[in-house]
């Protein structure tokens, strides 16, 4: 690993530029976005860290300082999980962007970037250089962490023993060591022959991501643009069963099949004055509205998708107690500077899953990394 520790950790400039498709489709719903070019769109993009929308419409994770750390993410969940089926599945989904990764004449240049599903765009503890913005030394590998990400990597890989070609792609589950792995290319006319190409060499390069959920089969194409057109065999074609098992726990109990967690649903309802439209209905009528808003507002900041922000005991106690103002967090989940005037205003809960479908149509693990589906990080 010397060299990647060794080397300016980014001088990685992404470009999500002419296009940019996530799209998750079933007999009931279908969830779409495209963005061909960002600007005009800045409320549609929950950015972190050094990315920025540059002032000709291009997307850019980080500018070429070092150790940096960028993330792109759409602002709102999208639904996963089929519910609706015998056995829980991930629903098929499609994705596709254009990316520029400019060379250098004057440095080794950075790690690269990832597409990522994750249930929170707060990456908040995540490192640069060979974490890539997404883990961190302490949480690489943890079946905790929910996160599936697609990782294309300019440089030799996360471990030396394992991860060895670089400029190649990856699919990562849970950590920056690749299951699958392979060196950057694609299939010639002939469908014979692989081209490979740098991943570092400032030209478009186009990225076709398709997971078929019935079967579990994800395919990856990815070409410069320059060609022409898109290969018909995909570079990665394999078997994914693991991303069934990380979006079904990060978003569902698996122990009871019609519950699942979620924050973003209820800070919706917030948003719309219906916050106790969350509460448990086998409570009836019998509580205190107040009492009820109040507890809220203390449990979703105890569930603060940023760890630091996390009340300790003592001053869960006062909140309950009302001898402090329980602080607003915003959408963003950062902190206001005025205090709470509305204690329910957002919360994470376990619902039912019919009453979440008849209010809100897209829902998620508790996104932020995706609730259910992420879109890109860098360093």
């Amino acid at each position: 690993m010397g060299r990647a520790k060794s080397m300016v950790s980014l001088l990685l400039v992404l470009f999500l530029e002419i296009l940019v498709r996530a799209q998750i489709a079933t007999t009931e719903t279908t969830t779409e976005f495209i963005f061909q070019g960002f600007k005009g769109n800045q409320s549609d993009i929950q950015m972190d860290g050094d990315s920025t929308i540059t002032s000709n419409g291009l997307l850019r994770l980080t500018d070429r300082n070092k150790d940096v750390v960028g993330t792109a993410f759409y602002h709102k969940p999208v639904r996963l999980l089929d519910s609706n089926s015998t056995n829980t599945t991930v629903r098929s989904f499609s994705t596709s962007f254009v990316f520029v990764i400019p060379s250098s004449s004057t440095s080794n240049g950075g790690f690269g970037f990832t597409f990522t599903l994750s249930p929170t765009p707060n990456r908040t503890d995540a490192d640069p250089e060979q974490y890539m913005g997404l883990l961190n030394e302490r949480n690489d590998g943890n079946s905790s962490n929910h996160v599936f990400a697609v990782e294309f990597d300019t440089v030799q890989g996360f471990k030396d023993g394992t991860n060895q070609i670089g400029n190649h792609i990856g699919l990562n589950f849970n950590s920056l060591s690749s299951d699958v792995q392979e060196p950057v290319a694609y299939y010639n006319n002939n469908d014979s022959q692989k081209e490979e190409f740098q991943l570092v060499s400032g030209e478009p390069i186009q990225v076709f991501l398709d997971y078929h959920g019935p079967t579990k089969t994800l395919n990856l194409t990815v070409y410069p643009t320059r060609l022409g057109y898109k290969p018909r065999i995909p570079l990665i074609s394999r078997e994914v069963p693991k991303l069934s098992d990380i979006v079904i726990v990060s978003g569902r109990k698996p122990t009871d099949s019609g519950t699942f967690f979620i924050a973003d649903w209820v800070m919706e309802l917030q948003a719309s004055g219906e916050i106790l439209s969350a509460i448990d209905p086998r409570l009836g009528s019998g509580y205190d509205e107040g009492e009820a808003r109040l507890a809220l507002a203390v449990g979703m900041l105890c569930c603060h998708q940023k760890p630091e922000s996390r009340p300790p005991m003592r001053m869960v106690l006062r909140y309950l107690n009302r001898d402090e103002d329980v602080p607003v967090i915003e959408d963003n989940w950062g902190y206001s500077d005025s205090s709470r005037t509305d204690l329910g205003s957002k919360l994470v809960g376990y619902i039912s899953s019919d009453r979440a479908s008849s209010s809100h149509s897209h829902t998620s693990s508790s996104l932020t990394r995706i609730s259910s589906t992420s879109f890109i990080s860098g360093r």
